[in-house]
């Protein structure tokens, strides 16, 4: 799947624009080199071969996962596996309708030169963002694929992180926990060098020790006191909820020890819990699927967009999270995010509004990314 530069048109159709939290109709979509460069009525055009018939049809933009891990597999590690691995879940993603993944925890050195690739023009696959090898406790979650550092050589390994090319740190901090300096003093010098800082936590204790060093966001959960969104007010929380559910069915249940399993059920129960809050639309919640790392995959964006909607997420709420939320979380907002001039034509084109109906996304009729077709059932003019 390479580039497409094609110029073409989306003649009458509506959209969600979820930066205004509201439903726009019949209007003509130009698409120019891959960026939307016209939103008007009734835009005249004299090759018919690239207008498309949209009437009555609904397009959102397309899914952005700030959640998976492009080649983690801890049974199976070589760089053939890992690089198959990177290729099948970018491929799987591009399918589900993702244009923009944040991956928090892969081989690094084979991610890096799907990247390189990327910037030459000649592949077709979601934009990444990399986070590199996490940060972990000795021996605690994670740490067969992580790193341990002393809290005296954060600095230089930070400064490193960034010198490979990564914009994001992850650090795990549960169940096992850092302890607060060491936590404050991973995001004060992450900051200070420009990296922002993504933490893996599942329990109220890991919560608040994450949310009072200032983390950008916070992996796996949700603020499970309304008190935090005053300290949280600029963090996204990614519940990768999806990923929760599937976790505790007994088919991987059954593979796991029985201390994992346990983490997994308090997991669950404790997402399921916050769910339940009558401030959780106030806030800042990003889609992420966990993808790559098993029982998920990255396609479960739409899975993960739906679980959302069934937990009581407003509908437009639940596509914000999986498009403006997480350009914004990624600071990639002026590319991404919405359907608007200026940005990527990065839009997924159904039958009827998913804003009504949520089970909508299950059905595209049409998806573009960055302007290349990925899949197209809509008719010319």
């Amino acid at each position: 799947m390479f580039q497409n530069n094609d110029t073409f048109i989306l003649k009458k159709i509506n959209y969600v624009d979820v930066i205004n939290h509201s439903c726009v109709i019949n209007k003509d979509i130009v698409v120019e080199n891959g960026i939307i460069s016209h939103i008007e009525e009734n835009i005249s055009s004299h090759d018919s071969e690239n207008v498309f018939d949209c009437t009555n049809l609904w397009a959102i933009p397309s899914f952005i996962d700030t959640h998976v891990h492009l080649s983690f597999n801890p049974f199976c590690c070589d760089d053939f596996s890992n690089e198959r691995a990177i290729i099948l879940n970018l491929t799987d993603a591009t399918l589900a309708g993702t244009c923009l993944v944040r991956d928090l925890g892969s081989n690094g050195h084979l991610s890096k030169e799907i990247i390189s690739v990327q910037k030459q023009n000649r592949l077709c696959f979601p934009e990444i963002i990399t986070a590199g090898t996490p940060l972990c406790i000795n021996s605690g979650h994670g740490s067969e694929y992580g790193v341990s550092v002393a809290q005296e050589g954060i600095d230089e390994w930070l400064f490193f992180h960034k010198k490979h090319g990564h914009t994001w740190v992850k650090i795990m901090n549960d169940p096992e926990r850092h302890s607060q300096d060491f936590l404050n003093k991973v995001v004060l010098s992450a900051h200070k060098i420009g990296l922002k800082v993504a933490c893996h936590v599942f329990t109220p204790k890991g919560i608040c020790s994450a949310i009072s060093a200032g983390v950008d966001s916070v992996e796996h959960s949700l603020p499970h006191e309304k008190i935090y969104l005053k300290n949280a007010a600029k963090m996204f929380f990614v519940p990768t909820a999806f990923s929760a559910f599937i976790s505790i069915q007994d088919d991987f249940l059954n593979q796991v020890t029985a201390q994992e399993s346990q983490h997994l059920i308090d997991w669950y129960n404790f997402l399921h819990e916050s769910f339940r809050k009558s401030y959780i639309n106030s806030c800042n919640i990003s889609t992420g699927t966990d993808g790559g790392c098993a029982p998920s995959r990255l396609s479960d964006i739409k899975n993960e967009i739906k679980f959302l909607a069934n937990q009581g997420i407003d509908n437009m709420q639940c596509l914000c999270a999986a498009s403006i939320n997480g350009a914004l979380l990624l600071g990639k907002e002026e590319e991404y995010g919405s359907i608007s001039i200026g940005k990527y034509a990065n839009i997924i084109v159904f039958k009827n509004n998913p804003v009504e109906n949520i089970n909508e996304i299950d059905a595209p009729l049409a998806i573009w990314l960055r302007g290349t077709k990925i899949k197209k059932e809509v008719t010319f003019l």
